[in-house]
């Protein structure tokens, strides 16, 4: 029972980058934020921080995913290859892992 998927559609593959990193932005994005808010002891306020977090994450996911999405779909359909279903979770993880990286000040001028 070895059932391999593979995606070979460029919308498919812009599909699967998007949505995997949507779910991770917000997931990353709402822990910081339910952080914050927690610190910031305010209930009202802290809710307000919450969704402003997760609005700015779920836009800058679609649009940090539909840049890699689109550009993974580039260079697997000129190289007529099929893409993994890992392949698109992979990159939201890279996606996320930068985003924490270059959150520190001194990260951001390093890279």
């Amino acid at each position: 029972m070895d059932a391999t998927y593979f995606l070979y559609y460029t919308k498919d593959i812009w599909l699967f980058t998007v949505y995997w990193t949507m779910i991770l932005f917000a997931a990353f994005h709402t822990a910081a934020s339910c952080y914050a808010a927690y610190c910031l002891k305010n209930f009202k306020w802290g809710l307000v921080l919450i969704a402003t977090y997760l609005v700015v994450s779920i836009v800058e996911a679609f649009f940090s995913g539909s840049v890699i999405g689109f550009m993974l779909a580039a260079v697997y359909n000129t190289g007529s290859f099929p893409m993994s279903t890992w392949i698109p979770l992979v990159w939201a993880v890279i996606q996320v892992l930068f985003v924490v990286a270059t959150s520190y000040q001194n990260m951001a001028t390093i890279l």
